[in-house]
C-alpha cells in the first residue's frame, strides 16, 4: 500500500511540476495584460488636445484587454522564452470643444499586432 501511494505521490508530483511553468508564464501574461491597462489610463489622462479641422482632437495607445497568445517554450528549471502577442490599439477623442473631445467615445484608428519576447532564466520570468 505504501508504495502504491509512494508512486501515487511521485505521479501528482511530476503532474503538478509540468504545468506549473505553463501557468506561470499565463500568470506572468495576465501581470504584463495589467501593467498595460495602467498604462492606458495614464496614456487617457495625459492625452493633448489639438485643434485640427475646425475641431479639437486627441490621441491616445490603449491595448486590447486580452491577449491574441501567450505560449511558453521554457521547461522548469531551465532557460527558455516565452511570447506574449496583444493588440495595441490606437485611439482619438475629438469634439467642438476640449470638453466636448473629453467626454466623446474613444474611436479606434488603428490596431497594431505587437508581439514581446520574454526571457525565462530557470527561476522566472524577466522582462
Amino acid at each position: 500500500m505504501r508504495g502504491l501511494a509512494a508512486i501515487l505521490v511521485a505521479g501528482l508530483i511530476g503532474l503538478a511540476a509540468a504545468p506549473v511553468q505553463a501557468e506561470s508564464f499565463d500568470s506572468f501574461c495576465a501581470e504584463w495584460m495589467g501593467k498595460l491597462a495602467v498604462r492606458e489610463q495614464q496614456n487617457l489622462q495625459k492625452m493633448q488636445y489639438t485643434p485640427q479641422g475646425g475641431r479639437v482632437v486627441g490621441s491616445y495607445k490603449g491595448y486590447d484587454k486580452v491577449p491574441i497568445r501567450c505560449q511558453s517554450r521554457a521547461k522548469a528549471g531551465s532557460p527558455g522564452v516565452g511570447t506574449l502577442v496583444y493588440n495595441e490599439v490606437h485611439y482619438q477623442k475629438a469634439g467642438s470643444t476640449v470638453e466636448g473631445a473629453k467626454t466623446s467615445q474613444p474611436m479606434v484608428v488603428e490596431r497594431v499586432e505587437v508581439m514581446e519576447i520574454f526571457r525565462f532564466d530557470g527561476q522566472k520570468w524577466k522582462y
